[in-house]
């Protein structure tokens, strides 16, 4: 995954968010277009890929725009509200069980890795 990371462009979202809006709508076409412009053939195939061309990039246009408000809104987030909310009483039982769930799951790894470890 680390490898991964290296290569795997980052999220127009996740650009948009770090203040980098010019380079996320260049990441956008980028993953819309599926990093090919070229086009082949007659006239009459040039004119339906002009119009195709148009329409792919007005609904670039309308994503990035919804990509935007929805940036809006994650900055208008208070962070201390949602924790609260998080703690709060109608969540904690889902809270307590995926940690015991987490601690669990890490139990029996260190239980197959030390009874592993005790046979040879």
């Amino acid at each position: 995954m680390l490898c991964a990371g290296i290569f795997i462009p980052e999220t127009p979202s996740g650009l948009v968010i770090l203040g980098k809006p010019e380079e996320a709508y260049e990441v956008l076409k980028k993953l819309r277009n599926g990093g090919s412009s070229g086009t082949t053939g007659g006239s009459h195939v040039n004119n339906n890929n002009n119009n195709n061309n148009e329409v792919q990039q007005v609904a670039i246009q309308n994503e990035f725009i919804e990509i935007l408000e929805a940036a809006d809104r994650v900055r208008k987030l208070d962070m201390s509200m949602q924790w609260k909310t998080f703690l709060s009483r109608p969540y904690r039982g889902e809270l307590v069980v995926s940690i015991c769930v987490a601690l669990v799951s890490t139990m029996i790894l260190l239980i197959r890795v030390l009874y592993g470890i005790c046979l040879f």
